[in-house]
């Protein structure tokens, strides 16, 4: 029997799931009924998930439900969907960057891109940062190869 508080507590994290949905997949009708259907497939047996998905909490419940909740997290804050706009010729790559390419009229392509208030921005200040929690021995420091590049 599951107490009503966990059923509250997993009413909720599908409601999330549901708002995360929409806030990233809102401009993509097939993803967004994709990744619905995938929930509520997860809500009412999540026995059909495992074999797609294995690192699915198998056994507890309230596993399940804070997995349900990171994955609502992660989306809402790292997935972000780009429509294709009319081309256009105002872009700020310059005529030397040969890895942007040109339509057969010889414009560039032009995207909209999805970001809300979720959407982590990061700086490119910190890119170069070692990750924290990283092994430091001597002046050696960083991950693979000792930190070198």
């Amino acid at each position: 029997m599951v107490s009503n508080e966990l059923r509250r507590k997993a009413l909720s994290a599908y409601k999330e799931a549901l708002r995360a949905t929409n806030i990233v997949f809102k401009h993509d009708e097939q993803l967004l009924q994709k990744s619905r259907t995938l929930i509520r497939t997860g809500m009412t047996d999540p026995t059909l998930l495992y074999a797609q998905f294995p690192k699915i909490p198998k056994d507890n419940a309230e596993e399940q439900i804070q997995h349900l909740l990171d994955v609502s997290n992660f989306l809402k804050s790292n997935i972000v969907q780009g429509t294709s706009k009319k081309t256009g010729t105002d872009v700020s790559a310059s005529e030397n960057n040969k890895s942007v390419q040109k339509d057969t009229n010889g414009e560039l392509p032009v995207y909209h891109l999805n970001i809300h208030k979720h959407t982590e921005l990061g700086d490119n200040e910190s890119i170069n940062d070692p990750p924290k929690g990283t092994l430091k021995v001597g002046n050696v420091s960083g991950g693979c190869c000792g930190g070198r590049r």
